[in-house]
């Protein structure tokens, strides 16, 4: 049940002022006018509440008031505050505080003139005092349709037009206060959202409640409270949601489950948020195996039609066992006219639990295998996903499917000389690399350059480095004008044969006015960003605050324990080890990670490749992902009050005795450093690469 609103409230202080929400004028003497927001002005006084709502007036006469009068009751009204009392205007700002019925200003007045009548001062606080306001709150639910108080339109399809308040709505939505507070919109185009949804939104906005949200218009409710941030809301459509899903069982009819099925990829396709993803996946787990089975074939009967997100919650909703799966995919296969495999065929096949699935279906991989070693026409991606199938099915002895199934993959692929899997060949750790910060990534550098000079590093290993350089480069603030050359880098990518970035990777990249200039387009670029949900982040050590994050990193030799998510390393552990810096030389720091268990047999998978970066969290906590791959070895400041690795900046109290190389070969001066100061905490993470191998 939201809260009722008791004014003063200081909601409207950061409005004050704002001529976008002003749709009330009160007419002075000599022709002089104040406006004002008609809906903060009612919320105070039943006096203007009944001349706007019901008389539906836009204007007020107060030419027996002075301007300075008019001015600190309209200012008191948005803060709750007094600020502009003075004992010149006091006397009319009480007699307007009567007039309209404002009780807690008139007692504020009243106790105000007393004291100066005594000749004693107010504490400081007291004109200041007004208490804050939470949302979601029914205060506007009286204001639902008053023409007086509408300022601001949502311009939809066919020319319909739904108006509201803008200080109701920036109330609400951070996003809706920065159009029309500091970008002065009055309209907002909502031409992607139903008439019924935005009447549901706008509802909502003004009681609290979402009393008119249904299975019809829920999609478009939730998206425009995830578009306009309004917390409360996502919230509450996540409740609607999730009481929903509760209540699915092995009864549930189709279109049941396909409403739960078909949002939660929705959410994920549109505004990449895997929020409901996860829910759905938990709770049809529940479900029974052959109630899913039926589901998933009706819901998958077009493979090449289906989206990566829709095949990634099908894999989800049915594992271990995906045999229902590995069948569509048969089928797909052998009704293809061009035998090849398409995006969705090796999706599928680098995600699926093959092992499993043999285990209980043997009939079903060998016909897989049997369709598969028919494709004529396999570019180098295919041949590689092969011999990493191959290799699944051929380095567990203990498990029997290769010889039950007569696993011919192996036979085809693994005696090319082009790719060779000696047990000698792999190694148990490696290090971690963190390179220099060389010139061509400076600010005054050409976009352009930057890019070539990329492509030609030996250092620019993957994906993620190459992206990790440019933002470090746009971070100096170089970039210049709009980021054009996203094409350039999908090139790069096809010819290196890089793997695709996560997604949670780019969402948690650090933007700032540069940055998002390169990270906006790189999130909507499906060649180069990944639409699966499930390529995994291991966190290295929880948070530490800052000065502990520079004991346990930079002054003493350290390990860490970590897992990662992936099922093909379930059964695994690995260890990350810093080596701090010795004889105040930065290049004796060192970072290794590799497996835990020396004297396990011999591990199903090559070492994975790793890709690091810090986590910071500001003290609202705000997390923020900052790249290390061109950050060098970390180094003491000149100053000997922070250390510096690369851009990032740690201030260190503790450190001024210390001594440290800081010479120039060490030490570049950035442009804008990312400070990590008192209050702040970071932790240290790794994104797996799907490296060409698995």
């Amino acid at each position: 049940m939201p809260s009722n609103v008791s004014v003063p409230a200081h909601f409207g202080r950061d409005h004050d002022g704002e001529s976008s929400h002003n749709n009330l004028t009160f007419n002075l003497g000599d022709g002089n006018k104040i406006t004002a927001n008609s809906i903060i002005m009612s919320l105070n006084s039943p006096v203007i509440a009944r001349m706007t709502t019901m008389k539906q007036l836009t204007s007020i006469d107060a030419t027996e008031f002075s301007m300075e009068a008019v001015n600190c009751f309209v200012k008191a009204s948005y803060t709750g505050r007094l600020e502009l009392l003075t004992p010149a205007n006091a006397a009319d700002v009480l007699e307007m505080g009567r007039v309209s019925h404002v009780d807690w200003l008139v007692a504020k007045c009243e106790k105000f003139l007393n004291y100066k009548l005594r000749g004693n001062e107010l504490s400081k606080g007291f004109l200041k005092k007004a208490p804050k306001i939470c949302v979601p709150a029914d205060f506007g639910r009286h204001f639902i349709g008053v023409p007086t108080h509408e300022n601001l339109t949502f311009n939809l399809g066919d020319g319909v037009k739904i108006k509201a308040n803008s200080i109701i709505l920036a109330l609400n939505s951070p996003v809706i206060d920065n159009l029309t507070t500091n970008l002065h919109q009055t309209s907002l185009e909502a031409d992607d959202f139903s008439r019924e949804a935005v009447d549901c939104f706008v509802e909502s906005t003004y009681t609290g409640e979402i009393e008119a949200v249904n299975l019809g218009n829920f999609r478009d409710v939730n998206k425009m409270s995830r578009v306009f941030q309004v917390s409360w809301l996502v919230a509450k459509c996540e409740e609607y949601f999730v009481s929903y899903l509760d209540k699915l069982d092995s009864e549930s009819s189709y279109s049941d489950m396909l409403f739960v099925v078909e949002e939660a990829v929705y959410l994920m396709s549109a505004i990449k948020s895997r929020d409901f993803l996860d829910l759905v996946v938990t709770q049809l787990n529940k479900i029974s195996a052959a109630c899913l089975n039926v589901f998933v074939k009706n819901y998958m009967v077009d493979l090449s039609k289906s989206s990566l997100v829709k095949i990634d919650i099908c894999l989800g909703i049915l594992q271990p066992d995906v045999h229902v799966m590995l069948e569509l995919l048969i089928s797909h296969l052998e009704n293809q006219e061009n035998k090849r495999l398409d995006k969705n065929t090796r999706y599928l096949l680098k995600n699926a639990d093959l092992m499993t699935c043999g285990r209980a279906h043997p009939d079903i991989l060998k016909k897989l295998f049997d369709v598969l070693e028919n494709i004529q026409c396999l570019q180098r991606e295919d041949f590689q996903l092969m011999l990493s199938i191959s290799r699944q099915m051929s380095i567990q002895p203990q498990q029997q499917i290769r010889n039950d199934c007569n696993n011919p993959l192996f036979h085809r692929y693994s005696t090319s000389s082009e790719f060779t899997d000696t047990h000698s060949a792999r190694t148990y750790s490696v290090s971690v690399e963190f390179f220099k910060h060389p010139k061509y990534l400076m600010k005054g550098v050409e976009t352009s350059v930057v890019i070539e000079n990329l492509k030609l590093c030996e250092n620019v290993s993957t994906l993620y480095t190459c992206i990790d350089g440019l933002w470090t480069y746009l971070y100096q603030g170089a970039g210049g004008g709009k980021f054009t050359l996203l094409p350039d880098i999908v090139t790069l990518k096809e010819e290196r044969g890089w793997d695709l970035l996560s997604l949670e990777y780019v969402d948690g990249l650090y933007r700032d006015q540069e940055t998002r200039k390169l990270l906006i387009p790189l999130k909507q670029c499906d060649e180069l960003v990944s639409e699966s949900t499930d390529l995994c982040k291991a966190v290295i050590c929880p948070y530490l605050f800052r000065q502990e994050f520079v004991k346990q990193f930079f002054l003493k030799d350290n390990s860490f324990t970590f897992s990662l998510t992936d099922p093909r390393f379930a059964n695994q552990e690995f260890f990350l080890k810093t080596t701090a810096m010795k004889e105040n030389n930065p290049d004796t720091f060192t970072m290794r990670y590799g497996f835990s268990d020396l004297e396990m047999e011999y591990p199903a998978h090559d070492i994975p490749i790793l890709h690091f970066a810090i986590e910071g969290k500001t003290k609202r906590g705000y997390e923020i992902l900052l790249p290390l791959s061109w950050c060098g070895k970390p180094t003491c400041d000149i100053t000997k009050t922070c250390w510096n690795w690369g851009y990032i900046r740690f201030h260190d109290m503790d450190m001024s005795g210390l001594e440290m190389n800081t010479d120039n070969e060490h030490h570049y001066i950035f442009e804008e450093y990312c400070i990590v100061g008192d209050g702040h905490s970071c932790q240290l993470v790794a994104y797996l690469v799907q490296g060409e191998d698995f």
